[in-house]
């Protein structure tokens, strides 16, 4: 179980990182690509690890600005 296998190695919060980070680039590229669509939400699963981690409102707010969202 490849998730499993994140958790208990602790990469599970720099995976969830990137996750997050391409989830905002992805949905950058949407808005550019279909700008007549209105606006839609993006919902990504966290991990537990994750949901304790200080730095996720961080990592979140740094994604969605660095992929250049609304």
């Amino acid at each position: 179980d490849f998730i499993g296998v994140a958790e208990q190695s602790g990469l599970i919060v720099e995976l969830g990182r990137w996750v997050l980070q391409q989830a905002a680039r992805d949905g950058r590229r949407w808005q550019v690509h279909y700008p007549s669509v209105p606006a839609m939400n993006i919902s990504v699963n966290l991990s537990g690890r994750q949901l304790e981690s200080p730095e996720l409102i961080k990592e979140v707010v740094d994604a969605v600005d660095a992929a250049g969202l609304d």
